[in-house]
């Protein structure tokens, strides 16, 4: 993975220096809390099997990295960037015969490279509402795993490279010397699911394996800041 993130640190300083030829080039950097929701099938997966009840449970998350913006006109312009993602899930099983509950905590990491057109309305002198769409890039980090006496379970990353359909809205506010202000929402959804959970419960000395794919789409509260413009 280090090969990976070399990769996404050289293709960065390619796009900046490129860029920097032009006029209109942006750089900031972000924080995007991750929002737990049910969208896209997203939300709290819950299944039985057997004597098995097996609930998986979407948290708190978290993204943060670079994004550059480059400009075409005073309405359009393409967006990139770098980033670092944390999703987190609480994994809970229950012996149906038993009531007996156990589980644990995973935290699944990538990186993206979101390659996204970006549109402007003009709402006043230095307000302005975003509304931007494209793909990101997602590379993955290594599969992950917890082990307990009686619960286990591993997580399998489906591919190391996976694309993902990525829109986003805002408001920006704009001053020509302390730099832009952005609030904004963000959707992310891989185009396949991104992972293989496999748990497994010791029940009288009998190991028991169920697996559940997670589709890993979320919603982001996107807070940036973009240094001044270089003219």
């Amino acid at each position: 993975m280090k090969k990976a993130f070399c990769l996404l640190v050289t293709v960065l300083i390619y796009f900046q220096s490129f860029w920097g030829q032009e006029n209109e080039l942006t750089i900031g950097f972000q924080f995007k809390p991750i929002i737990p929701t049910d969208i896209t099938n997203s939300g709290t997966i819950e299944f039985q099997e057997d004597f098995a009840n097996i609930v998986i449970n979407p948290k708190f998350g978290y993204s943060w990295g670079a994004v550059l913006r480059k400009s075409f006109t005073p309405k359009f312009s393409l967006e990139t960037g770098l980033s670092y993602v944390r999703r987190n899930f609480d994994f809970q099983l229950t012996d149906l015969d038993s009531a007996f509950t156990t589980g644990s905590d995973v935290g699944l990491v990538n990186y993206e490279i979101p390659i996204q057109a970006l549109y402007y309305v003009q709402l006043g002198e230095n307000f302005y509402m975003n509304n931007s769409l494209g793909i990101s890039l997602d590379m993955y980090a290594s599969d992950v795993g917890s082990v307990g006496q009686e619960f286990s379970q591993v997580t399998f990353y489906r591919t190391w490279l996976q694309p993902s359909l990525k829109a986003n809205v805002g408001f920006e506010y704009r001053t020509e010397k302390s730099g832009f202000f952005y609030l904004g929402i963000t959707f992310h959804n891989p185009f396949d699911y991104i992972a293989l959970s496999v748990l497994s419960y010791r029940k009288q000395m009998v190991i028991n394996s169920f697996q559940s794919e997670i589709n890993g789409g979320y919603l982001t509260a996107d807070l940036r800041f973009f240094f001044p413009q270089k003219k």
